[in-house]
């Protein structure tokens, strides 16, 4: 798990500097869309499943069938959908490029855009609301958003165009009877956890994050094929042990939140091969020295750190607890953790320094919050809050005084 996140920051780093960094935005591009940015778009649309449905659906379009009629005709029961769609809203490049890149007319059908490997999408225009920026600082704060956008959209062709050249010549081949078994288990996996996402979110995502043991969640099905051959790359063949071993580093990632059960194959697929195609750059930046990154050492010692304080807290409980406690959690801080937390506040005081002014400047809100980040093996950005005593007296340790 460890090394996971450190090579998913090595990742970003990498592309940090092998692309973004080198991407150049002309400005008259971003005047040209920031005169669109306060554009929110009302569109009726459809998603279509594969590429034969999408050329259907464009040959309906060129003999003048209407959206509503080929929604009509193709879906045949069921409102059509409809979502509004702002600059800032979660979407594809393409679809971005479609609304405030290119001019759009009220009324107008744009599609079908192609939005992942299999899936396109077709909308229709229905109008918009456009918010004007009034103020100087609104302005500004627009040219800079349009500018990182773009500057975003240029950067992710630059680093495909680096993953076209790293995983050029090399061809993932499946060993289908292997992959259709394990797909199975994997799908069963996938749809049970999405029942149990009821759960609180921040919780759910760090067990999930932290639970790597996929062995003990596939079951015995999976230990009797642990040494068929899944793919094959580059000569070298890879068993389903091997996968296995692999995701403990690199969590499958899917291009898609909500998957039909008869699409999952094709993601499950999809998300092998980025796996693979992470496995490469991951070499790429150990090469180029990103495991050395100060950045990414004291984001990886933050993630270790929390791993080992849970691991040391649970072993402390497990000593002092007597097998029929079932206190609370709150009530073990109070009668465990309480006076645990004390003592290695004395006895670490020497090396503890606090600076109290900036302290006293921290605004806490009793709101909990989780930052996620999307289309990654680890979305949580930092560990969960380590919640150990009620004990806030400062009591400890010696005022932070910086070097002149």
């Amino acid at each position: 798990y460890i090394r996971g996140r450190k090579e998913q920051a090595m990742r970003q780093y990498f592309f940090y500097n092998e692309a973004y960094k080198k991407a150049k935005v002309d400005t008259n591009k971003i005047l040209t869309i920031y005169k669109s940015a306060g554009k929110k778009y009302k569109v009726k649309y459809c998603n279509l499943p594969n590429k034969k449905s999408a050329a259907k659906i464009e040959e309906l379009l060129q003999e003048g069938e209407s959206f509503n009629d080929i929604f009509k005709n193709v879906f045949e029961e069921g409102k059509i959908p409809e979502r509004e769609i702002g600059f800032d809203s979660p979407q594809v490049d393409a679809v971005f490029e479609a609304l405030f890149v290119n001019k759009v007319k009220k009324g107008e059908v744009i599609g079908p855009i192609k939005t992942g490997t299999n899936d396109f999408l077709i909308m229709k225009v229905e109008g918009w609301t456009d918010k004007l920026a009034i103020s100087d600082r609104q302005a500004q704060q627009r040219y800079e958003d349009v500018s990182k956008k773009l500057t975003m959209m240029e950067a992710e062709e630059i680093y495909e165009d680096y993953i076209l050249e790293i995983m050029s010549g090399k061809r993932l081949e499946f060993e289908e009877s292997t992959f259709r078994k394990l797909e199975g288990l994997f799908a069963d996996l996938y749809y049970e956890s999405k029942k149990k996402q009821k759960n609180k979110l921040n919780q759910t995502i760090w067990d999930r994050e932290a639970n790597t043991n996929l062995i003990d969640s596939l079951g015995n099905r999976v230990l009797r094929m642990e040494n068929r051959v899944l793919f094959t790359i580059e000569g070298k063949k890879w068993t389903v042990r091997d996968f296995l071993e692999e995701l403990q580093s690199h969590p499958l990632v899917y291009g898609k939140k909500n998957i039909r059960r008869h699409e999952y194959p094709g993601h499950f697929r999809q998300a092998i091969a980025d796996l693979i195609r992470d496995k490469y750059l991951t070499e790429e930046a150990y090469k180029k020295g990103y495991g050395e990154l100060n950045v990414v050492k004291n984001y990886t010692n933050m993630f270790q750190d929390h791993l080992l304080s849970q691991y040391q807290k649970n072993k402390y409980l497990k000593k002092v607890k007597s097998k029929n406690d079932s206190n609370t959690y709150f009530e073990d801080i109070n009668n465990y953790l309480n006076p645990y937390i004390d003592s290695l506040q004395n006895k670490y005081a020497d090396r503890i320094e606090i600076n109290t002014e900036a302290f006293n400047q921290i605004k806490l809100t009793n709101i909990d919050m989780v930052a996620l980040q999307s289309n990654i093996p680890f979305p949580v950005v930092v560990p969960s809050f380590p919640i150990l005593t009620t004990d806030s007296k400062l009591d400890y340790g010696k005022e932070y005084k910086e070097e002149q």
